[in-house]
């Protein structure tokens, strides 16, 4: 695919140009790079470059081989990572039937984790970012589930069925940003095959 005559205004453009540079590129490379040194879980990389092998142009790889030379380089840079503290709301009330009664707590449990940074097509013969696209991708918990004390007769049938939702820990902020890694690859392998 080679562009010849562009229409200026054409708000596709940049991404048509992208397109082309990868498409007669013979080899590029997908790499993963933490500027900023932030604190990051064991397997991180891993999870944001696993991509299926199928997913992706025959012509991508995301491991470089010693002494093969790259016409294009696809940076995923990392320049910020921020878990938000785990938050618990409850909402405590009664219930009675038939003289029955019982207390019942509704608890909400959320937690997130974003990261932030920016893709970079590198094009090696030129020695310099062609295109570069700003990511946010963010990682959600939420997560509800009830207690009562009392009886549970006087309790409605959709404090019933919340009943039946067990008490869970919050999840790790390791396992949150794990998480946003595998959603960046996937928006990453939508870039790549655009």
């Amino acid at each position: 695919m080679q562009l010849r005559h562009t229409v200026p205004s054409n708000s596709h453009i940049m991404e048509y140009r992208r397109a082309a540079m990868l498409r007669q590129a013979e080899k590029v490379l997908v790499s993963f790079d933490n500027d900023k040194e932030l604190l990051l879980p064991r397997g991180f990389a891993g999870e944001l470059l696993a991509f299926e092998a199928h997913t992706l142009p025959a012509n991508i790889s995301n491991f470089e081989e010693r002494g093969k030379r790259y016409d294009v380089c696809v940076y995923v840079v990392l320049k910020d990572a921020v878990c938000k503290p785990d938050h618990l709301d409850k909402v405590s009330f009664s219930e009675t039937n038939n003289g029955k009664k019982a207390q019942v707590t509704d608890y909400t449990m959320s937690k997130s984790a974003t990261i932030s940074g920016v893709i970079e097509f590198y094009d090696t013969s030129l020695k310099r970012v062609r295109f570069s696209y700003p990511f946010e991708v963010t990682s959600d918990f939420n997560y509800q589930y009830t207690t009562m004390e009392g009886d549970r007769e006087a309790c409605s049938q959709e404090t019933l069925a919340k009943l039946e939702n067990p008490t869970l820990p919050f999840p790790t902020d390791e396992s949150m940003l794990l998480d946003a890694a595998k959603k960046l690859n996937g928006l990453v392998a939508a870039e790549l095959r655009r």
